[in-house]
């Protein structure tokens, strides 16, 4: 009897393997996004973590406006994490914290430097929100650098090896230094960028507005956005979203370092000589680095085993670029150049974070090319 009923019947029928097939695919890109985070914020927070060891940008200099410049002017987002948790009542905060230092395993793990008379019901809480926050502005990131690689290529697999290989890279970029403020500025500029690149142009400036808060050096990105219009969009609407956007990142820029003109050291110091000689050392080109891990050592991004290839993977993707893309590129990669030649310490590449996705743009488009010269025999 069981045999007639289910006789030239599958068992799952289409419409189950098609659910069954979205829920494997939702399940696999989530534990690879939420792996990717946790790998390289673990990375950033061993090494760097809020500063903790520093008094030129301690996390609580920054919310307490006491950190040097340019470092105290990002912070927008600590001191707004700081105020939600200054609204909590006071007998709501002792029962938060007594639930935290039962364990302090946040504590004990990443941010050990902080002295434990320090270790206040307020700043606890400060810094368990800003680690939330982190990570959460981090995996946003990665759900919307991969919505931009299917903007370009509706390649599923692809777009999640795109998120991977941006991770392993990604803390590559804090060698030689990292700041909280880098996750939060680089989700503005990644966001920004796809609703632009959707044509939603003024929720796309809104949020470089936005972005502008947490870092003061955000209106660079405006160079680039002038050049991410279709060749027919008109010349009068390019100029009024650049004049917007340029204009109100400047005034934005004034307003959060005005209060802060005062403290100690300079928002500005001049490297030039110093990366010079740097970059025309070749022994710097050999170096490797443990940053990954203790004990294993990996090759830096300049290194003669990672330039050679990656070079060639921008080579090949800017081959199949557009030529608004090509200009978008160049327009934002050139000024950046300019301030981390002049302004960043040696191989601080950190300091690419505005044309980071640019960059994975160009990359992007290389992605078949490169692929297929890896498969050649």
């Amino acid at each position: 009897m069981i045999n007639q009923i289910f006789k030239n019947k599958p068992l799952i029928t289409p419409y189950w393997q098609s659910n069954f097939k979205h829920l494997l695919r939702f399940s696999i890109l989530w534990m690879i996004l939420f792996a990717c985070t946790a790998n390289v914020c673990n990375s950033f927070f061993i090494k760097w973590g809020f500063r903790d060891d520093s008094r030129y940008a301690s996390l609580v200099g920054v919310i307490d406006g006491t950190a040097y410049q340019p470092y105290v002017y990002r912070s927008a987002v600590p001191r707004l994490a700081d105020m939600a948790v200054q609204h909590l009542p006071a007998e709501k905060q002792e029962q938060l914290f007594h639930r935290i230092i039962s364990s302090d395993k946040l504590k004990n793990h990443f941010f050990h430097d902080i002295p434990a008379e320090q270790w206040t019901p307020r700043v606890a809480l400060d810094y368990h929100l800003m680690y939330g926050l982190t990570l959460l502005s981090f995996l946003i990131t990665l759900i919307y650098l991969r919505k931009i690689f299917l903007h370009f290529s509706s390649n599923y697999s692809a777009s999640i090896l795109a998120v991977v290989l941006f991770s392993l890279m990604y803390p590559l970029t804090f060698k030689r230094g990292g700041y909280f403020y880098d996750f939060f500025e680089l989700l503005g500029i990644t966001v920004s960028t796809f609703y632009f690149l959707t044509n939603r142009k003024l929720l796309a400036s809104v949020l470089l507005m936005l972005t502008a808060f947490n870092k003061e050096t955000a209106f660079v990105a405006a160079f680039g956005f002038f050049f991410l219009h279709s060749k027919d969009y008109p010349m009068q609407k390019r100029v009024a979203y650049f004049a917007l956007q340029f204009i109100a990142c400047f005034l934005i820029r004034q307003w959060i370092i005005a209060p802060y003109t005062s403290n100690t050291d300079t928002a500005l110091h001049f490297h030039l000589l110093d990366n010079a000689k740097f970059w025309l050392n070749p022994a710097n080109y050999l170096k490797l680095s443990d940053f990954y891990t203790l004990g294993l050592f990996s090759p830096t991004l300049q290194h003669v085993l990672v330039f050679p290839w990656l070079v060639y993977w921008i080579r090949a993707g800017w081959q199949q670029m557009d030529d608004m893309l090509k200009r978008y590129t160049l327009g934002i990669f050139i000024p950046n150049l300019i301030l981390f030649l002049n302004f960043t310490t040696k191989d601080e590449f950190r300091n690419f974070s505005l044309s980071m996705i640019a960059l994975y743009i160009v990359l992007i488009h290389g992605f078949s090319s490169f692929r297929q010269w890896l498969d050649q025999k």
